[in-house]
């Protein structure tokens, strides 16, 4: 049965609204109403229930389905946890290659830097040791 937080419920109407408690049992309207007065156990599992902590719901079989902008509204932000997701490995991918380029630039700077130190050595031994470069 589908669940949603979205009340199409007729205005005014509590008598329709249903209630899930914290260890996860549905309550109706009259029962939430009672156990603000006086708590309860739970009818599913005995656990005393807290009013502060059960949740209004509603079920499309009770409510009705959602409207056109409601379904909407829920595509779009599908489409947007998916294309944050693949922004998101985008982003992962082109860390590692940055880090991966990096290597490579430090690899080849490493290396200029040795032939840079190489030359010099070898051109102070071809000067006998003249320090004017």
């Amino acid at each position: 049965m589908p669940v949603t937080m979205v009340d199409d419920t007729p205005a005014g109407d509590r008598s329709r609204n249903t209630y899930l408690t914290e260890c996860g049992h549905v309550i109706c309207a009259m029962c939430y109403e009672n156990i603000k007065i006086l708590p309860r156990p739970c009818g599913g599992c005995g656990k005393d229930i807290d009013h502060r902590k059960v949740i209004r719901v509603y079920f499309h079989e009770v409510c009705g389905s959602n409207s056109e902008e409601v379904e909407s509204l829920e595509r779009r932000i599908e489409e947007e946890r998916r294309e944050t997701e693949l922004l998101r490995q985008t982003e992962d991918r082109l860390r590692e290659r940055l880090k991966e380029l990096t290597g490579m630039v430090e690899a080849s700077a490493q290396r200029l830097e040795n032939a840079i130190q190489s030359t010099v050595e070898a051109l102070r031994s071809t000067t006998g040791g003249s320090s004017s470069l």
